[in-house]
């Protein structure tokens, strides 16, 4: 009897230890599922901040790539302004800007300095200039696209009375931070005010330049029935009495009057210049201003054989300047080389 209640016992605790070992499992299988479903929850969590963080750079890369009239413009630096080579007081920041390799000035600081007023009539693309002070003022229109290129196809040049048309195709102004900006070409031809830009020095020179220009920097050219020169740094008559010359204008070997026309256009208010007589007799020497049919003779010199002659002048408001060498009709002369020298500020 008592071995069957002992064997009895025995079974309940066996029984007993096999259900404790059950819920163990279901236990652990529980805590399994929940972390699982918890992964996949910071999974799903994971992806979708991935996926926000991909369509908000996607907006940042859409929105960095619409690009603005801004972006065509460089804005250059520039420390020092001198006009006809005295450093003035103005304003430098905004001064000067460049749009595909061109150099535009700020209309509101140029106008003050060289006293010239424009009255700007963008929607007939149409600009009269005036010397001296008015009351115009520029509107900007292009604020959305932080400026715009405003085309011009007519100035009317008030000092002249003359309408002039820009040869250049691409001629025109530029709005850019609210200001008007005006093209190099329009301060020499329509402010009679040449404009140099010393980049290494961030100067900007209106008026007279400190340096001189050479004649290989100017288009040159013979006259009709007169012969060409060359210009060339290689020469003879790069020393002539003691002085060497950069450059020197020559016809070799030719005969009667010879004549050396430079298309200055308007880019420089002084010249320098020196004439040698390589002949055995007297000649003359003239120095004409062209304008159109109003062409002014300013200096005419008579040289003496191997002699130098010097002069300078004023040449501002000028497109065409020439150097005639006129010799002798009744003379006998063989072919002679014409020597010319030249230089702009």
């Amino acid at each position: 009897m008592k071995k069957s209640i002992l064997i009895g016992m025995i079974l309940v605790l066996l029984s007993g230890c096999g259900l404790f070992k059950k819920s163990d499992a279901n236990d652990t299988n529980n805590v399994n599922n929940v972390n699982d479903n918890v992964t996949e929850e910071n999974n799903n969590n994971e992806n979708n901040t991935n996926n926000n963080n991909d369509e908000e750079n996607e907006a940042e890369i859409e929105e960095e790539e619409e690009p603005t009239f801004a972006d065509e413009i460089r804005e250059l630096e520039v420390d020092t302004v001198l006009l006809n080579t005295e450093e003035e007081k103005v304003e430098t920041e905004g001064l000067l800007i460049e749009h595909e390799q061109e150099n535009f000035y700020a209309y509101d600081i140029v106008s003050e300095l060289v006293d010239f007023e424009i009255d700007f009539q963008a929607d007939k693309q149409y600009v009269e200039v005036f010397e001296g002070k008015a009351d115009y003022t520029y509107e900007a229109e292009h604020e959305e696209t932080e400026g715009a290129v405003l085309d011009v196809n007519e100035l009317y040049l008030g000092e002249e009375d003359y309408y002039y048309n820009p040869e250049d195709n691409d001629f025109y102004f530029i709005e850019y931070n609210e200001r008007l900006y005006l093209p190099e070409h329009m301060l020499e031809r329509a402010f009679y005010t040449p404009v140099t830009f010393v980049r290494k020095d961030k100067e900007v020179q209106f008026g007279e330049r400190t340096e001189a220009v050479y004649l290989d920097d100017v288009e040159t050219g013979g006259g009709m029935n007169l012969g060409d020169f060359s210009v060339t740094s290689d020469s003879n008559y790069s020393t002539i009495k003691g002085e060497t010359y950069e450059f020197i204008g020559v016809s070799k070997d030719t005969m009667g009057n010879q004549k050396l026309r430079m298309n200055i256009d308007y880019q420089y208010t002084k010249i320098k210049a020196m004439y040698y007589n390589t002949l055995d007799v007297d000649t003359e020497l003239s120095f004409v201003i062209e304008n159109g049919d109003k062409d002014k003779e300013v200096v005419r010199e008579t040289v003496k054989p191997n002699d130098t002659y010097e002069f300078e002048h004023d040449i501002d408001r000028t497109k065409v300047v020439a150097i005639e060498i006129i010799v002798p009709t009744n003379a006998t002369i063989d072919e002679y080389d014409a020597v010319i020298y030249a230089e702009f500020y």
